[in-house]
Order: C-alpha cells, then structure tokens, then sequence
C-alpha cells in the first residue's frame, strides 16, 4: 500500500511518545513524592536514598515507552519521528543544564544532564525494540 503525505501521523505520534512520558514520569514522580512525604521528609527539599534512582528509572521507563508507542503508531514509515522525539526531549532537557539554571535544592550536580541524556537515549531504546518486534522475517519457500 502506498504511503500517504500526510502529516498527521507523524504528528499525533510525537505527541502520544511525549504525552505518554509525562504521564508515567509524572505519576510515578507523584507516587514517589506521596511515599516520601508519608514519612515525614519534604521531598522538595532532601533526597531520601534511592528517590533521585527511582526518578531516574521512571524518566528511562517513560522514555522507552514513548518511543516504543511513537514507533508503533509510525510503523511501515521512517524512524525520523522517534529520532524527532528523542531530540525534542534532548533539547528540552540540556537548555537549562547550558544556561546554568540553578539546581532544585538537594539534587547534585550530575543529575540534570542524566536526565538530559537519558531520555532521549530511551526513546531511541523503545523505538528500536518495537520496530525489531515487528520486522518481518523471511519466509522460506
């Protein structure tokens, strides 16, 4: 079947991979501020142990299904979307590490550009992982 111009597509399909990574990120984040917050500790101001590791974990989850979803939703046309999703995440993350913005109080000092390159590093993971789902292999004869 012939493939249509259209951008539609393309469109909704950067936007399903970023929609569903900021909603697991920020559920995830939400359910781990709540479990943090339970215990008496303002999350917006100390790290627990393993907080900063569980946010991180969320960001490479989200990011993996995002790309995966975005991949999906575009199968059968180019992988520019994917690569479109992980810049787009890229870019949005590395602004502020470049500009020097100041550090949310307790996080150290890697940790924004782990994020930066995390993402954008997971979207390229899940995409790959569900066009290799879906290849095609060769049928014998």
């Amino acid at each position: 079947m012939p493939r249509s111009s259209s951008i539609i597509r393309p469109a909704v399909a950067l936007l399903a991979g970023l929609g569903i990574m900021v909603l697991i990120v920020f559920v995830g984040t939400l359910v781990a501020a709540t479990l943090v917050a339970q215990r008496g500790v303002n999350p917006t101001r100390v790290h627990p142990p393993g907080y900063l590791a569980a946010i991180l974990v969320l960001t490479a989850a989200g990011a993996m299904f995002g790309g995966f979803a975005t991949s999906r939703i575009t199968t059968d046309r180019s992988f520019f979307t994917v690569f479109l999703l992980g810049l787009l995440l890229f870019v949005s993350a590395v602004v502020p590490v470049l500009r020097g913005a100041p550090l949310t109080p307790g996080d150290p000092n890697w940790y924004p550009l782990v994020v930066a390159v995390l993402s954008p590093v997971g979207v390229l993971i899940g995409g790959t992982l569900e066009r290799w789902r879906t290849r095609e292999l060769p049928t014998e004869a």
